[in-house]
């Protein structure tokens, strides 16, 4: 009788130890380290207007990116990922249907890594979330 109830024990813990190693190898996968961490900015069109375009500038002493969002539909959202840190602030251009277009300078004071961007009639709200 011991001897049955061994061999379902062994095999229980192997199955538990190969578990969590998949589970663990599987974990370093998901979670690999970025050479340099991003700013991650989510635009939210809350206005009435398609969005044609946004249009983002950022840069430092070494580079200088330009992203362009496009179309974006009212109750939209997107999100980037902007090599570039916190506080140094980024320029954004915000072209509506109407051919109107708004400018800010958004993040200059933040030091959180992911700002969200709501864009409405009145003009943008900045918030930050992290």
């Amino acid at each position: 009788m011991k001897t049955l109830l061994k061999k379902p024990l062994v095999l229980v813990g192997m199955s538990a130890i190969a578990v969590s190693l998949v589970y663990m190898i599987f974990q370093q996968l998901i979670y690999l380290q970025h050479p340099v961490q991003p700013l991650y900015v989510g635009f939210f069109n809350n206005s009435g207007l398609p969005l044609t375009s946004i249009n983002i500038d950022h840069g430092n002493v070494n580079t200088q990116e330009k992203i362009q969002l496009l179309q974006l539909m009212p109750g939209e959202q997107r999100y980037v990922a902007l090599n570039h840190q916190p506080a140094m602030g980024f320029n954004v251009e915000i072209n509506d249907a109407n051919g109107q277009k708004f400018n800010a300078c958004i993040g200059r004071f933040s030091d959180k890594w992911h700002l969200k961007v709501t864009i409405d009639e009145s003009g943008v709200d900045v918030t930050e979330v992290w």
